[in-house]
């Protein structure tokens, strides 16, 4: 059986996860590229977001009315294409796990 070639709009990069930044309270920058996606059914994120890191392309995950999303519109407006150039990210812990947080 043949399956079809994933188009370029359903590959998706891996998820820029906290451990690739480092440990609590580690501050790292990282470059938006103007490119996004709906999240679809996603129960995690509700819209995927391409960003930069160190030479290599991530996936970063957010869900909507989050401190994260919150920050993203109040910087780059509410037009996904328009959300390129670097913010600041924080590795914070919640309820045991540790996550990224948008710090401008």
């Amino acid at each position: 059986m043949n399956v079809p070639k994933p188009s370029a709009e359903n590959t998706q990069h891996p998820f820029l996860k906290p451990d690739l930044i480092g440990k609590v309270n580690a501050v790292a920058t990282i470059s938006l590229t103007g490119v996004a996606r709906d999240g679809g059914k996603s129960e995690f994120s509700d819209l995927f977001v391409e960003a930069k890191y160190k030479g290599k392309t991530y996936t970063l995950g957010l869900k909507y009315d989050t401190p994260n999303h919150v920050r993203l519109v109040d910087k780059f407006g509410t037009n996904t294409d328009k959300w390129k150039g670097n913010i600041r990210v924080e590795v914070l812990r919640h309820m045991k796990k540790n996550y990224l947080a948008i710090m401008d």
